[in-house]
């Protein structure tokens, strides 16, 4: 009867769960990693699942059709307070989130190694109790850079064409770095670039994003004369041999 009552609660359960089963494109961009051991999120901004069996599936499919299902309903009818309490949940139940850098908006988050079946059932129930806030959990918190991700692939369309591509390395790099440790947190850091070496004069350039616009935009500089564009062109010595 409790899995009728919740699978009729929450309208929200019928959306997609996001597939986190693979490595996003942006992976390399990763800039920040926090981890907290005992902290709260909420429970709408669960959007995914790496559990091969649940994604693009529903949390209804889950709470319907999960094997296993029927033991953790006997837990929360046993003690509901497992999902409300404020305490750190034992057996740990924790998360990933995905961020992009400078957005505080939650781009993915997903139960991490497991939970699946607690996360669907914690959708339903909290929301009958006009609660969305899950206490008690641990966080993996990964942010991106994604600005300098979206601004290699305009350099990669836009100026190392296929046959300028096999005379460049691209790689990200870190530029500067800090690690915080505390109780319960801590946080990562990293500053990222691109770094791009012309292999044939062996000229290289570290680029933010915003600098990385900038050599794209004076790729497209016409180079004749010679003269002017060495002038005025800063990037000439690594375009001149592409």
């Amino acid at each position: 009867m409790i899995r009728e009552q919740l699978v009729r609660l929450h309208d929200k359960m019928v959306e997609d769960i996001k597939d986190c089963s693979n490595e996003p494109a942006y992976s390399d961009f990763l800039c920040e990693r926090h981890w907290y051991g005992n902290t709260t999120i909420n429970i709408d901004d669960v959007n995914g699942s790496n559990h091969p069996d649940y994604a693009n599936k529903t949390w209804n499919y889950v709470l319907e059709n999960a094997p296993r299902m029927e033991a953790n309903l006997k837990m929360l009818e046993q003690n509901p307070d497992y999902y409300l309490s404020t305490d750190k949940k034992q057996p740990e139940w924790a998360f990933k989130a995905v961020y992009w850098k400078g957005d505080d908006k939650v781009k993915l988050m997903y139960p991490y190694h497991n939970g699946n079946h607690r996360t669907a059932i914690a959708k339903a129930f909290l929301y009958s109790k006009g609660v969305s806030e899950l206490h008690g959990v641990t966080l993996y918190k990964d942010v991106y850079d994604y600005e300098l991700y979206r601004a290699a692939n305009r350099l990669f369309e836009d100026v190392l064409s296929y046959n300028r591509k096999q005379y460049v390395t691209v790689q990200v790099v870190i530029i500067n770095s800090s690690f915080e440790d505390e109780l319960d947190r801590s946080v990562l850091r990293n500053e990222l670039a691109l770094q791009i070496t012309n292999l044939w004069s062996n000229v290289e350039l570290i680029l933010n994003a915003k600098e990385i616009y900038e050599f794209i935009e004076e790729s497209k500089i016409n180079p004749l004369p010679l003269r002017y564009w060495f002038r005025k062109n800063r990037y000439a010595k690594f375009l001149r041999y592409l």
